[in-house]
């Protein structure tokens, strides 16, 4: 299992995993029932979750069921614990928007159009399309901006910081 994710990871177009991945994952995780691990972002009960990994491949890492990884689990964890967003609607802004996470926020921003918005700079799953250096949003256009594991990949990480502070 853990060869076939890591072959498909390094040959297969991200476009392309990012809309089977919702279909072929949670096939694969029938393989790993149990009560061993339970993912606080869907709250699937699984014997552990998959190995995921581009290089190195980690186990215990992707849940099967919400495509959720350790550092999406932990991010769920901090809004739902240190932050307001389970009872309030801020103007939201998810760059590079994780499925999990967007999946989780969709549903709760249901009935408040426009207050939840994601961008990508190729995802087909983002209503937006844009490079993080180069916002194309009006200043204090919204209250929160939610960009996890981004900044690595931009070729000049201090624009990105300042557009998004913009």
């Amino acid at each position: 299992m853990k060869r076939l994710i890591r072959w498909a990871l390094n040959h297969l177009p991200r476009t392309f995993l990012q809309r089977i991945a919702g279909i072929s994952v949670p096939v694969l995780g029938w393989f790993y029932i149990g009560r061993g691990v339970e993912c606080p972002v869907c709250g699937t009960r699984r014997r552990k979750f998959l190995p995921y990994g581009y290089v190195h491949s980690r186990p215990n890492a992707l849940c099967p069921r919400c495509l959720s990884l350790e550092r999406h689990r932990l991010l769920w964890l901090y809004l739902q614990r240190e932050t307001d967003l389970p009872t309030a609607y801020p103007r939201i802004l998810h760059i590079a928007p994780e499925v999990c996470l967007m999946r989780k926020l969709r549903k709760h921003y249901d009935g408040h159009p426009g207050l939840y918005l994601t961008a990508d700079l190729e995802s087909p799953l983002a209503d937006m399309h844009f490079d993080v250096q180069h916002i194309p949003l009006e200043d204090d256009f919204t209250d929160v901006v939610i960009c996890n594991h981004i900044l690595e990949h931009v070729e000049d990480d201090r624009q990105a910081l300042r557009e998004l502070h913009r």
